[in-house]
């Protein structure tokens, strides 16, 4: 049990996780919670949900699962219906392929298609997608997303494609398997009038922007999937152009589809160790794992064959890792950023030819060294005010809410606000485990006459337990979308609640432009 109780203790920082809990608890203690149902069809029926073998010798094929499952959606059924997601990879010893973990992964990678999307994955993903943009777009405005931004643009030399004396260049050369060669005009950068940037520095920028206010998706095991995940595949297919023999552009089915595969990845490998079920202590989960997705997506949006997917693996373990001592501080956007951005750049080098270990998710040394007890065959078996509880209970308390505005200045420093702030503890009793999928807040208020009020939050609306309606998903996107027009804003709802192969990513990246 967290327990917050009103006394005279000094306010400390503590964990991520905090706002939405906090006001759930207090909700719970003033009645103010207004929760509203909402269903929307988001387009899922035109999409096959036929399962195909990934890859000779495994009896499962793939089903992308991108937001939060309960275990009843990971029952295995017969050999011929078991399925993979991000909670379980399961599939029969005596079937296995002669292969590692790694290059099963590769194949994985390299042949997944919308087929091995299910309804229910389709569903979810553009639900998190939609959510993500519009955390990105309304992070753009925060102070650490603008320094960053200005840092890089500083450095960039003509915001999109390389410039030389005799003109525009592609930023890297070559076509990939699908027909499209890395170059054009930049991305855009998410939220800004009409900035864009090359790839790879739009990819860090959004995803900085993404992960700035900490109100970007999570799940069990704990991460951040989708800052690490988005950025880089929009960047990745915005500047991707059709060579001679190409076909087109990229399309929103590609983007979900590589979008998916990042996702999956991410959730692969935390089910590779027991230790990434707890709060992590070492190293930041989004800057371990979501470098690994980035780059598998960028490798499915490339048309990667599966030793190139391999390649790119191997490249990103070495851009992978980040203290967890920098969680609590301002530098902790940047490790959703780096990610982005190096996972895209691991794929980009390994279309180059460069080349990692080709067993590195197989190997202690190799992607265990970020966690002790890591065991690669289960994969196949089976800043500081937002981290602040006491901050958010007190400020849901003094104003019925917590808001981006709340961390403004001028309400941080209330003397109502730090008054309270001195009179409330923090506990942690022994029942309340470190674990996000276990852990709950209580609020506790000791009123002056003598009595007790309290409110118990278990599962936050919002948490993966307790997901968010289509509706407020929506709701969420719109508020968080202030900077974009209404026009804009409602056209990006109707593209990705479709998401179809006939429509560009640029379609929907040109809207992320703010007005």
């Amino acid at each position: 049990m967290l327990r917050t109780t009103l006394s005279s203790v000094a306010p400390s920082l503590s964990s991520c996780g905090s706002t939405t809990s906090c006001n759930r608890a207090l909700h719970a203690v003033t009645g103010r919670i207004n929760r509203r149902p909402g269903v929307l069809d988001w387009a899922v029926d035109d999409y096959p949900t036929k399962r195909q073998a990934l890859s000779p010798g495994l009896t499962a094929s793939t089903r992308y699962s991108s937001t939060a499952t309960t275990s009843d959606d990971l029952t295995l059924k017969s050999p011929e219906s078991k399925r993979f997601s991000h909670f379980s990879a399961q599939a029969a010893h005596k079937n296995l392929p002669a292969m590692s973990v790694t290059s099963w992964i590769s194949e994985l990678v390299s042949r997944a298609s919308v087929h091995d999307l299910s309804a229910t994955t389709i569903h979810r993903s553009k639900r998190m997608l939609l959510d993500t943009l519009g955390v990105g777009v309304l992070g753009a405005g925060t102070d650490i997303s603008r320094t960053v931004s200005r840092s890089c643009l500083m450095l960039e030399q003509g915001g999109g494609a390389v410039q030389s004396r005799g003109g525009t260049q592609s930023v890297v050369g070559g076509a990939s398997k699908k027909g499209r060669n890395v170059g054009g005009t930049g991305a855009v950068l998410w939220g800004s009038r009409s900035s864009r940037a090359s790839p790879a520095t739009a990819a860090f920028i959004n995803g900085v922007s993404i992960h700035s206010m900490d109100m970007d998706d999570t799940w069990h095991p704990a991460t951040h999937p989708s800052g690490p995940t988005l950025p880089a595949v929009l960047a990745l297919a915005e500047t991707l152009v059709p060579d001679a023999g190409g076909s087109g552009g990229v399309s929103l089915e590609d983007v979900l589809v590589a979008y998916n595969v990042g996702i999956e990845v991410q959730g692969l490998l935390l089910r590779s160790a027991r230790s990434a079920r707890s709060i992590p202590s070492r190293f930041h989960p989004p800057a371990v794992v979501g470098v690994m997705g980035s780059a598998a997506a960028c490798a499915n949006l490339l048309g990667f064959g599966p030793s190139k997917c391999r390649a790119a693996l191997g490249i990103a373990a070495s851009f992978s890792g980040a203290p967890m001592a920098n969680a609590g501080t301002t530098t902790k956007p940047l490790h959703a950023g780096k990610s982005a951005r190096f996972g895209l750049e691991a794929a980009l080098l390994a279309d180059q030819g460069i080349e990692g270990n080709s067993n590195i998710l197989d190997m202690a040394s190799g992607f265990g060294a970020f966690y002790d007890d890591f065991d690669p065959e289960a994969l196949l078996a089976e800043h500081e005010a937002r981290h602040s509880f006491q901050f958010n209970a007190c400020t849901a308390l003094l104003d019925g809410q917590v808001t981006p505005e709340s961390y403004h200045d001028e309400f941080l420093k209330r003397p109502e606000l730090q008054d309270l702030l001195h009179k409330t503890e923090i506990e942690t009793p022994e029942d309340n485990h470190a674990s996000f999928n276990e852990m709950y807040v209580e609020v506790c208020l000791f009123l002056k006459d003598g009595s007790e009020v309290k409110g118990r939050c278990d599962a936050p609306y919002g948490h993966w337990r307790n997901p968010l309606s289509d509706e407020d998903v929506i709701k969420k996107f719109q508020q968080n979308t202030e900077a974009l027009s209404s026009q804009s804003k409602d056209e990006i709802v109707r593209l990705v609640q479709t998401m179809g192969p006939e429509v560009k990513a640029t379609d929907l990246t040109s809207l992320l432009h703010a007005y």
